[in-house]
């Protein structure tokens, strides 16, 4: 699952991400290294970026980058509700 994939407020962790060493240098200062615990606060509309919260910061990602970020969701939610 690709960070473009998590649904709005669900915290997930990094497991990898692809890309040059450019842009895994720029994400891991950000606070997308593996293992960091992320959260997509929303999406914008007509496929803008998404607002993501890392390390207490919010930070704008490109679709095209949250692609490259490969996550993995923390806890399990049942589908009528909370777990």
């Amino acid at each position: 699952m690709t960070l473009a994939d998590v649904n709005d407020h669900d915290p997930v962790s990094v497991t990898a991400v692809q890309g040059g060493h450019g842009l895994r240098r720029r994400l891991s200062c950000l606070g997308f290294a593996e293992g960091d615990t992320i959260r997509v606060l929303s999406h914008a509309a007509f496929r803008g970026p998404l607002l993501v919260e890392a390390r207490g910061a919010r930070i704008a990602v490109g679709r095209g980058v949250a692609r490259k970020i490969t996550v993995t969701p923390i806890g399990a939610t049942s589908p009528g509700g909370r777990s």
